[in-house]
């Protein structure tokens, strides 16, 4: 033996619990830096000892490449036991009105405009790594970018989470507007 390394210990790595569930709907999430994701809501399942309702489906043309459809039974495990996602389908199970994932052409939260990457995804769909809106000031973003901001990793500022930003945000006046709220 010596003092950093241990010749006498042997590790060992189980392989990630993976269950089945249906996937009932796909919803566009728009990150901090415009990054359009697929989020996945599923029938609640327990793997690794937790209740998973949502799973990420990374991007659309991953989303492609496995042929994942809304309707489907999937199978999903949890990446270093913490953040579930969708490993495969069971075809064996997949229903007749099995949808396909459409992703959006044009941002879900804005309505601007959208960039497929890398370009050549145009023509051939599984090579898409990514979607992005790049509206600079779509609500989405502002609002995950606050979060980010507030978080425990930068500024830290204590009662700042999400429900208060989303309080702040729908009563906050529209830019420009020149009423002024009066304090009391």
């Amino acid at each position: 033996t010596t003092s950093k390394s241990p010749r006498w210990v042997i590790a060992y790595k189980y392989p990630a619990e993976r269950k089945t569930t249906k996937l009932l709907r796909v919803e566009h999430q728009v990150g901090k830096t415009g990054r359009i994701t697929p989020r996945a809501f599923l029938e609640p399942v327990v793997v690794s000892g937790t209740t998973v309702q949502h799973a990420t489906l990374h991007n659309y043309g991953q989303a492609r490449k496995k042929d994942i459809r809304i309707g489907d039974t999937i199978e999903i495990e949890k990446a270093g036991e913490i953040i579930p996602y969708v490993v495969g389908v069971v075809y064996e199970k997949r229903p007749g009105g099995a949808k396909k994932i459409v992703p959006p052409d044009k941002c879900p939260e804005c309505g601007g405009p959208v960039e497929v990457e890398p370009p050549e995804a145009e023509d051939n769909a599984e090579l898409e790594t990514g979607r992005e809106c790049v509206n600079p000031e779509c609500p989405a973003q502002m609002r995950e970018k606050l979060i980010w901001f507030a978080g425990r990793k930068q500024m830290d500022i204590e009662g700042l989470g999400e429900k208060t930003v989303d309080q702040i945000r729908a009563t906050s006046l529209p830019v420009g507007d020149e009423r002024r709220i009066e304090a009391g």
